[in-house]
């Protein structure tokens, strides 16, 4: 019976209405697929047995993708599943910044018996989105959700994808920067929205901000590894920036977040039941998906594959995830022609950079399982090879 561990709070009825038969293991009980979305696997020495990793969301820097590597664990994520829940919490970000209500709510808060509000209103005046311009970095999905959100809200939009051209934009009201400094250079707003990478990990540095004008408002709903600190609370400290506004708290920023300098959430991007559900039903499928066929959508670490179940009698099929080196096809293949294997149908794709690759072989052959098995023990031992399983067609 497959086995699943689930890490964190995950609602059993996307389980249940996913998966035919399971058990509910822990994950030291080996189990085949584990589901995750906060929970820590960065120290934990992975079970061999683990067959795939779902992470619930849209990060992965909680799990060891390079030792998900070296054992043949694919790992899965949910890209897009919260896009509205983040979208609405920039929303909720930018009336933040354009008006101190959070403090003024705070005032009321510590003095609501004695308070006269309107004697105090005068010091919480802010200004109006409309008419403001707004720099989005990245287009993806939750970029895009968050300019076409500020179009319709009457802001200026220009945005910035290396990825994205401009012809693909289906709003004609959001402009395309040919770089970040032409978008820097008008903003008074500048929100955050790419993918962590090396390239973008601390972009946000004395020389992006020295391209901005005095009083832009900061955003960051992307990553807090995207930001220099010290330089950022430079700027808020010298009001070249007038405000930062965060969903990744770091106590750096102590003073600035009780000034209202900064403003940070706690990581609530995704934090709406909506947007949990929609996670962990996406990656609940995919995860099926792989374990019963060998397809592979959205993960971080296997290349896509749409593999379909072939008509016919052709019932056994083996997913090999292998280092991409020569030779090592032509080893796997002759595995099972050797043990009497007629191969009807195979794929063989590499991951993006080409440090690994997965094959799949469909086989036609009237042997019973433990026939198959000896197919996959052989590879197994091919140098290489990481992991090569059987897909359960008939789950």
């Amino acid at each position: 019976m497959l086995r699943i561990a689930v890490l964190n709070k995950i609602s059993r009825d996307i389980l249940n209405g996913q998966f035919n038969q399971y058990q509910e293991v822990s994950l030291e009980e080996h189990p085949d697929l584990v589901f995750v979305r906060s929970h820590d696997l960065n120290k934990t020495d992975l079970p061999k047995s683990i067959i795939a990793i779902g992470r619930a969301g849209t990060g992965v820097n909680n799990i060891p993708i390079e030792q998900c590597n070296q054992k043949g664990i694919a790992v899965f994520n949910a890209p897009g599943a919260n896009a509205n829940a983040v979208k609405e919490l920039v929303l909720f970000g930018l009336l933040a910044a354009a008006r101190p209500a959070i403090a003024a709510t705070m005032m009321i808060r510590a003095a609501s018996e004695t308070i006269d509000a309107e004697s105090v209103k005068s010091h919480f005046v802010g200004s109006e989105l409309a008419g403001k311009t707004i720099f989005v970095i990245g287009l993806g999905k939750i970029g895009m959700e968050v300019a076409e959100m500020c179009v319709a809200l009457g802001m200026r939009v220009i945005g910035h994808d290396p990825f994205v051209r401009s012809e693909n934009i289906r709003d004609s009201r959001i402009h395309v920067a040919m770089n970040v400094k032409q978008g820097l250079e008008v903003a008074d707003y500048v929100t955050l929205h790419s993918a962590l990478t090396p390239e973008s990990t601390g972009m946000v540095n004395s020389e992006f901000l020295n391209q901005m004008k005095r009083g832009v408002k900061l955003l960051n709903f992307a990553r807090g590894e995207m930001i220099d600190t010290v330089t950022v609370r430079h700027a808020l400290q010298n009001q070249h920036l007038a405000k930062y506004v965060s969903d990744f708290y770091d106590r750096m920023f102590a003073s600035e977040a009780v000034s209202g300098q900064a403003i940070f959430f706690p990581h609530l991007g995704a934090s709406t039941e909506e947007a949990e559900t929609n996670a962990a039903t996406m990656v609940a499928k995919q995860l099926d998906d792989f374990f019963r066929f060998g397809y592979v959508k959205n993960s971080v670490n296997f290349p896509e594959i749409n593999f379909l179940v072939p008509a016919g009698k052709s019932q056994n099929r083996i997913l090999v995830h292998h280092k991409d080196s020569p030779g090592i096809l032509t080893q796997i293949t002759g595995i099972a022609a050797g043990l009497g294997y007629n191969i009807a149908g195979s794929l063989n794709k590499s991951n993006k950079n080409r440090s690994h690759a997965v094959t799949i072989l469909d086989l036609d052959f009237s042997g019973k399982p433990p026939v198959l098995m000896e197919v996959t023990f052989g590879i197994e031992k091919l140098e290489g090879v990481t992991s090569a399983r059987i897909c359960d067609l008939n789950f």
